[in-house]
This record gives C-alpha cells, structure tokens and sequence, in this order.
C-alpha cells in the first residue's frame, strides 16, 4: 500500500510579531516531513522554527529539530527523515512520530512576514 503524501501551509498574518504554533498535525504513515519558510519582510525582527513530535500518552512535545535564528529575507528548508543526512539546524535523521507540530518562535516583539508550508515524505 502507498503512503499518503499529505502537504499544507499555516496561516501566518502579515506583520507577526508573536510566536506562531501549528494545531497537531496527524502523520498518515510518512517517514518523514519537509517544512519550508520562506521570509520576504524580516526588517529587525527574528523567527526560529521548530518541528516537534507529540508523545500522546503525557502530551508532551519534544523536539525533532530545530533551526538556527532566520534574521534575513530567505528560504530556509527543514528535513526530517529517517536515515537521512544530517546538517545542524536543517536536517535530522528521525522518523516522523503519529501527531507532530510546527512552532515558529518570535525571538523579539518586532514584525516579521514570512509564509510556511510543509509536505510529508513517503
């Protein structure tokens, strides 16, 4: 049977100044997930993006990766996937858990806009 690919974005408005999370994300038996965030006004403000697993016994997130600071007008992609290389702050090699998330962190009070999207890996 072929796993389902499954792709979507969040809705960032314009001008963010505070942290931005996803609603849990359900994993339809994708090894992996590549998020894409793409930054077209950073001016002085800064974002770091987070892809989180979800243990769903505690309902605890923890951390599959992290990225570096984005303080720059930028696409930045993030891969998860098993067995796949990896670079700090861009890729992990780690399965994709049942229920995952996406936190983007507003590092200081200042606006930035910036769109993500993210596509699941069969």
């Amino acid at each position: 049977m072929a796993k389902q690919v499954t792709s979507g974005a969040l809705a960032i408005p314009a001008g963010a100044t505070t942290t931005q999370t996803s609603p849990d994300l359900t994993n339809n038996d994708a090894r992996g997930v590549t998020v894409f965030v793409s930054s077209t006004v950073i001016g002085t403000g800064s974002i770091t993006v987070t892809i989180q697993g979800k243990d769903r016994a505690s309902g605890l997130y923890y951390t599959l990766l992290a990225g570096a600071a984005i303080i720059t007008n930028t696409v930045n992609r993030y891969t998860v996937y098993p067995g796949g290389t990896v670079a700090a702050n861009v890729s992990a090699s780690d399965s994709l858990p049942e229920l995952w998330r996406i936190l983007v962190t507003a590092n200081n009070a200042n606006a930035a806009t910036y769109t993500v999207g993210w596509s699941t890996l069969a």
